[in-house]
């Protein structure tokens, strides 16, 4: 137990970086340095078609590798628009992992669209869903997802995503003698990017480490709790003890 203890601590302290980020990845160990062994896939290609003449911005801002700018609607509009982004990526190892990470903006005045934004995949034959945006989730605010991408995305060595984003104002209460309301729901969005791991190349999940980390805690807790319940009391010491007629006294 000792030595298992020590390992861990080893593990967890001789290292003098440790580096995690939110993609869904590996963990590849260098001596006593973890790693995490993601590596970013470069866009091949992507195509903009919809309602891009609704748009207030290009749509290389979604896809320019910058995280600040993004897809801007003109929200001075009425009515109901879509906007459809295909992103085309080239994997040089088609047994990889995928993770896909995305930033968007979710803005809610009024529910118009159930599912305000989808994300698809091309399996090779259709279209199939990997993520929906619920018209409750991440209102008002931007928010970052990582989504793991099934095999049967990677077709020949090659990975299609496809990202609809809605857009829909109108018009409530507009009966005299009430002032009309508007009502406006949309999303807009910031950038994404691919991601890729081998099972094969010999590192471990990113969740061992949480898990390893949890378990140094424990371990370390308790040898805390055991170490301190352990130790003599310094009041009770025979240390300066004078014994009077059979009877012990605390000396001064």
């Amino acid at each position: 137990m000792r030595n298992l203890i020590l390992f861990v601590s080893l593990l967890l302290v001789s290292s003098s970086e440790l580096v995690l980020t939110p993609i869904s990845g590996k963990i590849q160990t260098n001596g006593a340095l973890l790693v995490v062994a993601d590596e970013t896939i470069k866009l091949d290609s992507y195509t903009c078609t919809g309602d891009v003449d609704k748009l207030t911005s290009p749509c290389q801002n979604a896809v320019d590798g910058e995280w600040k700018t993004k897809l801007t609607w003109n929200n001075t509009l009425l009515g109901d628009f879509c906007v459809i982004i295909t992103e085309n990526y080239s994997l040089q190892d088609p047994t990889s992992n995928i993770s896909w990470k995305f930033k968007a903006y979710h803005y809610r005045e009024g529910s118009l669209i159930p599912k305000p934004m989808r994300i698809e995949f091309w399996n090779g034959s259709s279209w199939k869903e990997l993520y929906e945006l619920d018209d409750t989730d991440h209102t008002n605010e931007d928010f970052i997802e990582v989504l793991s991408v099934p095999k049967e995305a990677l077709v020949n060595g090659k990975t299609a995503i496809k990202t609809t984003l809605m857009y829909s104002s109108h018009v409530a209460g507009a009966i005299p003698p009430s002032y009309p309301e508007r009502l406006l729901h949309y999303v807009e969005f910031f950038e994404a990017e691919l991601s890729s791991y081998n099972e094969n190349n010999g590192g471990v999940p990113i969740s061992f480490l949480f898990a390893l980390v949890i378990t140094a805690a424990i371990i370390f807790g308790g040898l805390v709790i055991m170490h301190k319940r352990s130790r003599p009391r310094g009041d009770i010491q025979h240390r300066g003890l004078k014994e009077l007629g059979g009877f012990r006294e605390i000396g001064s």
